[in-house]
């Protein structure tokens, strides 16, 4: 009788130690999928925040926004769209939305600066509205920076 006790006791034993082991083994593969997509997230980022600060910088000097600039930012929106389905690893739900918005926001302002993009304007009041337009997608990416950076902050 004490045998069969004891296998019993020794298979209960060894489905806890099972279980504990699954259980810390999942753990540890989350906390490494929350420090890739933190590393990933802020990569990405940081290239966002580069291409405007070039977009910037150039607007500044020569009044314009380039297409090769529009372009890489469809690129880095690509990327953000393959790590989407990761962000529920976030546990901070509000950084969570703000990288969500973030990337929303990017994505709309790419698709007004398109717009703008080839449009060669013929006479002053279109030059005028061309400009006005071009200065409000010009603060539209400082206030993008801006909330970037902020994100970083917090991640």
């Amino acid at each position: 009788m004490r045998d069969v006790i004891l296998l019993i006791v020794g298979g209960i034993l060894a489905m806890i130690g099972g279980v504990i082991t699954e259980y810390l083994k999942f753990n540890l593969e989350d906390k490494r999928k929350i420090r890739a997509l933190r590393t990933l997230i802020l990569d990405e980022i940081n290239s966002v925040l580069a291409n405007i600060d070039t977009i910037l910088e150039i607007y500044r000097t020569r009044s314009e926004i380039m297409v090769i600039h529009i372009e890489k930012f469809k690129e880095l929106w690509q990327s953000y769209e393959g790590i989407r389905g990761e962000l529920f690893l976030v546990k901070d739900e509000d950084l969570r939305k703000e990288i969500i918005k973030f990337y929303s926001s990017l994505k709309t302002l790419v698709k007004e600066s398109e717009d703008l993009l080839g449009k060669i304007p013929q006479t002053e009041q279109e030059k005028n509205e061309f400009k006005s337009d071009q200065d409000r997608r010009i603060g539209a990416f400082r206030d993008l920076k801006s909330t970037g950076e902020d994100i970083k902050t917090k991640i």
